[in-house]
């Protein structure tokens, strides 16, 4: 059965960071450690911190920045929250904006014990009012929920990208949850969980010269293994990850060579991991 198309986006189109966040609404923690530009820092384990349970954070480009893509990385919110990203020219009038989407927050998985949180993405693209040229100044706003607020990271793309041939049968996914162990001559164990989660994938894609050019500009860009970039295994579920690849080294075995159109079929392996998220956010 074919799977929905993997999206996924390059560091150099990631614009959050070009901005000048500041905490627009809510209470400011008083704690660079936690303050607005945390929340574009390329660190989920840092969380960026509101000390009450609704607020905004503003990001001000000096010009309009398109966006295309949006995730919320590693965060604090309560499933199903009011949780919505707005675009305006000005930064008023922010109670009938230019642009909103809302970001749709998903169930924590194992809510009974030891929580995590699934990181919700947006293609603005397909939003009501979307704006190509974007806007001067974009805000999350979040309302209401149960604990104060805290968000690893906002992650905003000016620019995203589909694979035209998707990952063949044998996508591998994994979830690491490490432990400190200690374990007598018995095999009595002890174990101490980290309160952490990793998430990985390796595949391989079949693909031929043109989307095999696109992923080769995509692994330079994102300089190997160095640089983080969002990526969403499948366009139908809205699970986002924070991603590096896996590996420092590529490698692909062509299968076909066509010397008429000068075309490669080939196999390209892919293996991502996800950025550490450290500690779960937020005492819940």
């Amino acid at each position: 059965m074919a799977r929905a198309l993997t999206i996924f986006t390059r560091y150099s189109d990631e614009v959050g960071k070009l901005a000048t966040v500041t905490i627009e609404t809510g209470t400011d923690p008083g704690d660079a450690n936690y303050g607005p530009a945390v929340l574009v820092n390329d660190n989920p384990a840092q969380v960026a911190k509101i000390n009450s349970t609704s607020g905004a954070w503003l990001l001000d480009f000096g010009i309009a920045q398109p966006v295309q893509l949006a995730a919320l990385i590693h965060h604090d919110v309560d499933a199903g929250l009011e949780v919505v990203l707005q675009g305006n020219a000005t930064n008023a009038a922010w109670g009938a904006p230019s642009f909103e989407a809302p970001f749709v927050i998903p169930a924590w998985r194992a809510l009974a014990t030891q929580p995590w949180p699934v990181n919700p993405w947006i293609d603005l693209t397909a939003a009501e009012g979307y704006n190509p040229a974007g806007f001067r100044f974009w805000r999350l706003l979040i309302t209401g929920n149960s604990q104060n607020i805290q968000v690893g990271n906002l992650k905003l793309y000016s620019t995203s990208f589909r694979l035209t041939s998707d990952f063949r049968e044998g996508l591998s996914p994994s979830w690491l949850k490490p432990v400190i162990e200690h374990q007598t001559s018995y095999r009595v164990a002890t174990i101490y969980p980290r309160g952490t989660a990793q998430w990985a994938q390796a595949g391989t894609i079949r693909t031929e010269s043109a989307l095999l050019e696109t992923l080769e500009a995509h692994w330079f860009d994102v300089d190997g293994r160095a640089l983080p970039f969002v990526m969403v295994p499948n366009a139908l579920r809205n699970i986002a990850y924070f991603v590096r690849m896996k590996t420092v080294d590529r490698q692909h075995a062509v299968l076909f060579y066509n010397e008429t159109t000068d075309d490669e079929l080939v196999d390209l392996p892919i293996a991502v991991e996800e950025v550490g998220r450290g500690l779960r956010p937020g005492p819940t």
